[in-house]
């Protein structure tokens, strides 16, 4: 499966309206806010756990220049503040992003066809940081099913 037919798919589950991509660029922590993932930045590999093919988050350089130069991109700071022993980077970018919105953060899994990650102004956000699994073409495959 090509990534285009994977993204069109996701696209019409997602619930989130808009979505917040974190990047690690010159050892900064960068998040900006787009409406649609690129198809540059994302790729396909083969999920674990008999799920098929993941659609995956995974900007190039080149991206992230480009997501650098949207105006609603902030740095957060120095890439250390997503060490941790108890959470992945992943996490500690959405514990981060919930702590500069006043929010309290927990850890879930809720798919985005449920909801978005954060909700802020009545806005529903997904946040992803690099290397994050959009969808599955299992997932996918069963939302089919259930939606048409």
């Amino acid at each position: 499966m090509v990534v285009k037919t994977m993204l069109r798919q996701y696209n019409k589950y997602r619930i989130n309206d808009l979505y917040m991509l974190g990047y690690i660029y010159n050892n900064n922590v960068y998040v900006t806010i787009v409406k649609y993932i690129s198809q540059k930045a994302l790729y396909i590999e083969v999920a674990p756990r008999k799920q098929g093919y993941a659609l995956r988050f995974k900007p190039t350089k080149e991206t992230k220049e480009k997501l650098l130069k949207n105006k609603s991109t902030i740095c957060l700071g120095n890439s250390d503040i997503l060490m941790n022993d108890k959470y992945n980077k992943g996490e500690l970018l959405e514990k981060k992003i919930f702590e500069l919105n006043n929010q309290v953060w927990k850890k879930d899994n809720t798919p985005f066809y449920i909801d978005g990650d954060i909700t802020v102004n009545d806005i529903k956000y997904q946040i992803k940081f690099e290397q994050a699994t959009l969808t599955t073409t299992k997932q996918l495959k069963r939302l089919h099913k259930i939606y048409g």
